[in-house]
């Protein structure tokens, strides 16, 4: 993943030093340096902000989603809407950067955009390789690229930690489960997934059955998972009694008979952004409360 950070830079610098001068980014994502002071950002999505805070931007947001609660600050910024954004407020906002994530960009509200003239940075954030990509993007389009690949690169370097240590684990049958009535599962090739990977877990016996399947009694019996992973949403502590007494019923699955089943916080785990290494950190100490992992090299 480094040498993608390094080659993400590289565009970027390329787009900052090769005429891009009107200090905005268009709706393909084309990178433009911004007038020094000048930012005032619009984030379509909760990762996103995090991402702009994270990088030191917190006080150039403008608007955010109803969605966007991380961090706290995040609360206090004007609300557009969720999925579909109030254009009028958006446009009240007066803002010189808008970003928003591909897969939920719809063609309407992309079209209605470019319609007003209103400049949109469009990133990909499905995989860590994705959000470090998204980072220097970002960063770059605000005029802090290098700052953008400072923030990357620390992401990568705290995720590699956990993948270099998990390689001696064995993998264990790991079923991460985002809801509970009915029974819905991480399957493969998930954001997910990948996170489970790099802290020693593996997500198997759900293949064919789709990214994120609806499990019955015979499947779930069937994936044997050694560990349980439930996202907290967050539950009341009745609510988490109801959950584990459904799910110790089936008292022949490893994880029932071993004890390990665990609530781990809904968005560390699920949302892709800067706290991705922190989920990763959760997961390999759930999967593999065996090992030490305060001591990583």
């Amino acid at each position: 993943m480094k040498g993608l950070v390094c080659l993400s830079l590289a565009a970027a610098l390329l787009c900052l030093f090769s005429g891009c001068d009107k200090g905005e980014s268009d709706i393909q994502g084309q990178i433009q340096t911004p007038e020094k002071g000048s930012l005032r950002i619009v984030s379509l999505a909760p990762s996103i902000t995090e991402i702009l805070f994270q990088l030191d931007l917190g006080g150039s947001i403008v608007g955010v989603t109803t969605n966007c609660d991380y961090p706290e600050q995040a609360r206090l910024i004007t609300k557009i809407g969720s999925l579909h954004p109030d254009i009028e407020t958006l446009v009240r906002l007066k803002p010189t950067h808008i970003f928003a994530i591909e897969s939920m960009l719809n063609e309407s509200l992309k079209q209605r955009l470019e319609a007003l003239e209103l400049k949109c940075t469009v990133v990909k954030i499905n995989t860590i390789e994705q959000i470090t990509d998204s980072m220097v993007t970002i960063a770059a389009a605000c005029g802090i690229a290098e700052k953008g690949v400072k923030l990357a690169a620390e992401l990568e370097s705290e995720i590699d930690r956990y993948k270099s240590a998990s390689k001696s684990l064995m993998p264990k049958k790991t079923l991460v489960i985002v809801q509970p009535r009915p029974i819905v599962a991480v399957g493969e090739n998930t954001f997910i997934s990948e996170l489970v990977r790099y802290a020693g877990g593996s997500i198997t016996g759900v293949g064919g059955l789709g990214k994120y399947p609806q499990l019955n009694s015979e499947s779930l019996l069937a994936i044997e998972p050694e560990v349980i992973i439930i996202t907290d949403n967050p539950y009341t502590t009745e609510q988490k009694e109801e959950i584990l007494e459904v799910i110790t019923r089936w008292e022949s699955i490893p994880a029932v008979k071993s004890g390990d089943i665990y609530f781990l916080n809904s968005d560390i785990i699920s949302r892709p952004g800067p706290r991705s290494a922190k989920a990763v950190a959760l997961l390999a100490r759930a999967i593999h409360p065996e090992f030490n992992w305060d001591n990583l090299e």
